[in-house]
């Protein structure tokens, strides 16, 4: 290689010279440049991975919103379905209870003694308690009935207390005092 630059002239000496100095700082640019570009593309890599985290994270928060949305639709139709089916109508849930205790004493053949009616608050005067107090004496057969009657009805009504009374001293009769409940909301 020195014999090769040895015969070279003044003039081309210089021209290699200069050649070399412009190919050594495109050569030492473009390396500059590739290593420069290598590690934008690290930060463009850990910032697109950043970006698809976020946009999973948002993306589950949104699908987690949908469901506790339609989990509130679901729990207001559940209560819809609650005070229509189950509770008495809010604007005469005492008369509807008092109503449907006569039914289930009619579909059962049992006469009660001293109905006496309460009214309790169950929470903040809006879901409201509605209890029958009734003595009962009757057959076994037919206290049978009448709890069937109570249980099988549509609404909730339920058998809150029941004290037997004289049991066995007139054979097959039964003498109790029974306390059954239902419930309203009120609308106020």
């Amino acid at each position: 290689m020195k014999e090769l630059y040895s015969r070279l002239t003044d003039k081309q000496r210089k021209t290699a010279a200069l050649l070399l100095t412009v190919f050594s700082c495109v050569f030492a640019a473009l390396a500059v440049f590739a290593v420069r570009a290598r590690l934008e593309e690290g930060k463009s890599a850990r910032h697109r991975a950043a970006i698809e985290r976020q946009w999973k994270d948002a993306d589950k928060a949104r699908r987690d919103a949908v469901q506790e949305g339609d989990r509130w639709v679901q729990a207001a139709a559940d209560i819809q379905e609650l005070r229509t089916t189950w509770l008495f109508d809010s604007a005469d849930g005492p008369q509807a209870f008092r109503t449907e205790l006569q039914r289930i004493l009619e579909m059962s053949g049992v006469t009660a003694s001293e109905i006496r009616y309460g009214d309790h608050d169950l929470y903040r005067n809006r879901m409201r308690k509605i209890t029958a107090d009734f003595g009962f004496l009757g057959t076994y057969p037919s206290f049978r009935r009448f709890l069937e009657n109570v249980e099988n009805h549509p609404r909730a009504v339920h058998v809150e207390k029941i004290d037997f009374r004289n049991i066995g001293s007139q054979p097959g009769i039964i003498e109790s005092r029974i306390t059954l409940a239902g419930y309203y909301v009120s609308e106020k």
